[in-house]
């Protein structure tokens, strides 16, 4: 429908329908099927952080031991 009208494709969620819908019959939606894995992505980007200070302390290692 954007592509036809010309206009950028937008959803509106809205809490609470009154009046007249003129034909629209709006969808329910929840959050109960979203997963709450924030300790998992914790640790993810904790490791991350880890590994990626491992790999530029040993970056300053090799600079420091080459010999000019």
């Amino acid at each position: 429908m954007a592509k036809v009208l010309d206009t950028e494709p937008l959803l509106v969620v809205v809490s609470r329908v009154g009046g007249d819908t003129q034909g629209v019959q709006p969808i329910p939606i929840s959050i109960s099927g979203v997963p709450n894995n924030h300790l998992e992505y914790a640790a993810t980007w904790f490791m991350l952080a880890v590994i990626w200070a491992g790999m530029t302390v040993g970056l300053i290692w090799r600079i420091r031991q080459r010999k000019f």
